[in-house]
């Protein structure tokens, strides 16, 4: 028995005689509170070797004439067979015999000892908590507790690796071990040098050195070898890794009855069972966010709102009806937190949701930790703006709410769930559920799904286009830089039929596009009479001003705040001006020269 509540070791004097345990102090005043009834003992010290798998270990513990401890567990079966069933090895043994009572205890482990058997502590559903160890999980708490959030049990990490998800079963080319393989690798000891012949020699009032440190050259470049080599493998497993990722996705990529791309998420099978149930952690945070916002409803939280409900309509989301009989029929189910961003000055999203998945219950893993980032498909920004530049005509557009365009799987979904209102505008402040049908914005795995979407539209299905078409396409995708996408031409009637052609591109697949600007004049009021609206001279592109008429490009005018008083605040002010080629250079480099002249 180990028990956190006890210090000391103690073990029957029974057992003690019949293993012949050697003695190592004799002589021994012991008071025992706790076991039973207070007793006092002129006892002794005995040596216990305990032995493992692998391993053994040397305690020290006190002799007792006998340990009077017979603990009722009532429905302890059942939790047995709970964690069995999902694929738990479990610590003790003796707790597959069916029964309900725990006697003939031997020995206690006490806290002094818990090193032997080193225990991580894992929860699931709201309050319950096991032990996973070396030789398997030991359980803790209630059994009354335990049954109650036993349907919130993951499986175990085996288990749960090969029927969950299924990269295993899915994505034959997808393999586990080749994942476990990289991280291994990443945790690279460089060894040490091995130097010889040390000899410091101090001269002089200053004490300079004027001897060296002789280093055999052989040693030295031998282990410079070795940690170049060892830096090129876990590059080659990098590209490995995301290679394998980019197969699975591609090859498990379908298309809904309505034509839209659905596509799986990049769950890490080593650790996905780990994410948590993080519903305690989404309801604190919504609890928040109902305090901080409650007195300006109109402009916070009904924007969240309006947001809910134009996702709702448009399938985005949907609503988990019993949000109880939800949560006990998909134990897997997961839910993630997320805050409101507020930029009332923008053109387009005013108000958008990002799902806060860096944040789980207390002891669980998110969903970020859980996944695989996937490569990262897009170029530097600065390569894509200069890719915009070497056609003479130029038009751009968005992806509308790209990543919303892109279905996910059921088993993704019931591990996307939220928590919001049931009725804001009548005050109605009772929570419901909801989960994401479409892939959200805040997912680690987010950005290189977008892109490899974008891949598979304009790639992959394009071999059957017409030559010309095929091109264009393929242009499109080599200027796209996440949902910013961009054609050129040379010509004003090739770079009109290209815009022609962008409804039959992305239609089938319910891409919708927007804001389209180009430095063509006649193409430019084309599109403006179509949409009923006016494009300014001026627009952003890619973080630039580009101004259409002269078709050039150039920062933002330098806006330092005067105001700055610290160190912070400068540097804060300095940071804040975007200018991605350095046009303003010369100035905030100077700038930046005498923020280091800053006393803190």
């Amino acid at each position: 028995m180990k028990d956190s509540g006890c210090q000391s070791n103690f073990i029957s004097e029974e057992l003690a005689s019949k293993l012949n345990l050697p003695v190592i102090r004799e002589s021994i005043k012991l008071t025992v509170n706790g076991i039973n009834v207070p007793r006092s003992y002129d006892t002794k010290i005995v040596e216990v070797e305990m032995k493992f798998d692998r391993d053994s270990r040397v305690i020290h513990a006190l002799c007792l004439p006998n340990i009077n401890i017979t603990l009722n567990l009532p429905k302890l079966n059942r939790v047995v067979n709970g964690f069995l069933s999902k694929g738990y090895k479990l610590a003790d043994t003796r707790l597959l015999d069916g029964s309900e009572d725990i006697s003939d205890i031997q020995l206690i482990l006490g806290s002094k000892s818990s090193y032997c058997i080193p225990e991580t502590e894992i929860l699931f559903g709201e309050k319950s908590i096991y032990s996973r160890t070396p030789h398997g999980v030991v359980l803790k708490g209630a059994t009354e507790t335990i049954l109650h959030d036993l349907p919130y049990l993951p499986y175990a990490p085996e288990v749960s690796s090969s029927s969950y998800i299924s990269i295993t079963n899915r994505a034959p080319d997808y393999l586990p071990s080749e994942d476990a393989k990289f991280y291994q690798t990443s945790n690279i000891d460089f060894g040490k040098i091995e130097i010889r012949n040390e000899s410091f020699v101090l001269e002089g009032e200053d004490d300079e050195v004027s001897g060296l440190v002789d280093i055999e050259k052989d040693v030295l470049d031998s282990v410079c070898d070795e940690a170049l080599d060892r830096e090129t493998s876990i590059y080659s497993e990098t590209v490995e890794i995301h290679t394998q990722l980019v197969n699975y996705v591609l090859q498990k990529t379908t298309r809904n009855s309505e034509g839209r791309l659905v596509m799986p998420l990049l769950w890490n099978p080593r650790v996905s069972h780990l994410l948590g149930y993080n519903f305690n952690i989404s309801e604190k945070i919504l609890s928040g966010l109902q305090r901080k916002f409650q007195g300006n409803l109109d402009d916070k939280l009904k924007q969240i709102n309006v947001v809910f409900k134009e996702q709702a309509d448009a399938g985005i989301i949907e609503r988990i009806e019993n949000l109880d009989k939800f949560k006990k029929e998909h134990p897997e189910s997961s839910f993630m937190p997320f805050m409101g961003i507020f930029k009332p000055d923008r053109e387009t999203t005013k108000c958008r949701v990002v799902f806060l998945s860096n944040l789980s219950d207390k002891g669980s893993m998110n969903h970020n930790q859980t996944m695989h980032a996937g490569p990262t498909i897009n170029q530097k920004l600065s390569t894509s703006i200069i890719n915009l530049r070497f056609g003479s005509k130029l038009c751009c557009f968005d992806i509308k709410k790209a990543f919303n365009n892109i279905g996910l799987e059921e088993v993704d979904q019931n591990r996307l769930c939220f928590l919001w209102f049931r009725n804001l505008e009548d005050g109605d402040f009772s929570i419901i559920g909801y989960k994401n049908s479409r892939l959200p914005f805040g997912l680690r795995c987010s950005p290189a799904l977008l892109m490899l979407g974008l891949y598979k539209i304009l790639i992959l299905d394009s071999t059957n286009d017409s030559f010309p078409l095929m091109k264009l396409k393929r242009t499109i995708y080599q200027l796209s830089y996440m949902d910013n996408c961009a054609f050129t031409a040379e010509t004003s009637e090739c770079l009109l039929w290209m815009y022609t052609m962008l409804e039959d591109i992305f239609s089938p697949y319910k891409f919708s596009l927007q804001q389209f600007l180009s430095n063509d004049i006649s193409l430019q009021k084309e599109i403006d009479k179509i949409q009923e609206t006016e494009t300014p001279t001026k627009s952003k592109l890619l973080g630039l001003e580009w101004d259409r008429m002269s078709d050039t490009l150039s920062t933002k005018p330098i806006q330092l705040d005067i105001n700055s008083s610290t160190k912070r605040q400068v540097l804060s002010t300095i940071a804040s001006q975007f200018d991605l080629l350095n046009f303003n250079g010369p100035y905030t480099e100077s700038s930046q020269i005498v923020s280091t002249q800053i006393a803190v």
